[in-house]
């Protein structure tokens, strides 16, 4: 894809805007409910937790299968500039073994018209890196998904890729330039347009405007069509700030809190 197509993809200038979340965003996980606590359990290990943020319809539900279902654990918070965050996070299991992964659903409660918002901070846990390297086999992210569950948009890190990209059930979008870092926080803001063409920002400043998408790719269904949320990886990551909206304010806040 050329620049030229690139920059007509980005259309208008997108410019953030700063203050509480605004009416745009119908689903929001800070992982700030009471019930969580440093080194608690986002949910029970094949289980459901709390139905805890704003906009689910329950709490995160380990999947079952041939991944793990070992719950994920409420870490200190993530930090980005510009961006107003909560003091906690959420981290997957540490290594396990070549070949396994860590999953889990939630079903957000209402559904976009014709386009669809999604943010989230994500980084790269330390010791996994020193422990066992960034494998090309280690993706991280959090997919969208049908409710069928047969069809997806990844968002994040794909197996067999170095950078952050986009994946569906087709096909992997050519990898972003910017790989993750141990240690190191990122923001990825995703827009699925009413044309079925998904396009990812990866650590836009937030006091411009998006420009150019770092990654695009078709979709096999329109915005309306996604519903829930499957947060699956290999292992070794830290997620906080999980939004989903039909505008790019309301996934981008300058307030921490989900609204109740």
């Amino acid at each position: 894809m050329n620049t030229s197509a690139l920059t007509a993809l980005a259309g208008a200038a997108l410019v953030i805007t700063s203050g509480v979340a605004m009416a745009g965003e119908f689903a929001c996980d800070t992982f700030a409910d009471p019930s969580y606590a440093i080194g608690g359990d986002v949910y029970p290990a094949g289980g459901t937790g709390p139905n805890d943020g704003f906009g689910w319809s329950s709490g995160w539900q380990g999947s079952s299968g041939n991944n793990i279902t070992a719950p994920r654990s409420i870490v200190a918070g993530l930090s980005y500039p510009g961006l107003a965050t909560t003091a906690f996070a959420a981290a997957s299991p540490a290594y396990v073994g070549a070949g396994t992964n860590s999953t889990a659903v939630r079903g957000f409660t209402r559904t976009p018209k014709k386009v669809l918002w999604f943010s989230f901070l994500i980084q790269l846990n330390s010791e996994e890196v020193l422990a066992h390297g960034n494998s090309a086999g280690n993706y991280g992210g959090i997919a969208l998904e049908d409710a069928s569950g047969s069809h997806f948009l990844y968002v994040g890190v794909p197996g067999g890729a170095t950078g952050y990209s986009l994946q569906t059930n087709a096909a992997i979008a050519p990898h972003h330039r910017v790989a993750p870092a141990a240690g190191r926080t990122d923001l990825l803001v995703m827009r699925i347009d009413a044309g079925r063409t998904a396009a990812l920002w990866v650590d836009p400043n937030l006091k411009q405007a998006l420009g150019v998408p770092d990654s695009i790719i078709a979709v096999p269904l329109p915005a309306s069509s996604y519903v829930a949320l499957y947060w699956s990886d290999s292992w070794g990551w830290t997620y906080g700030d999980l939004r989903v909206g039909s505008t790019l304010a309301s996934v981008t806040p300058g307030h921490p809190d989900c609204p109740r």
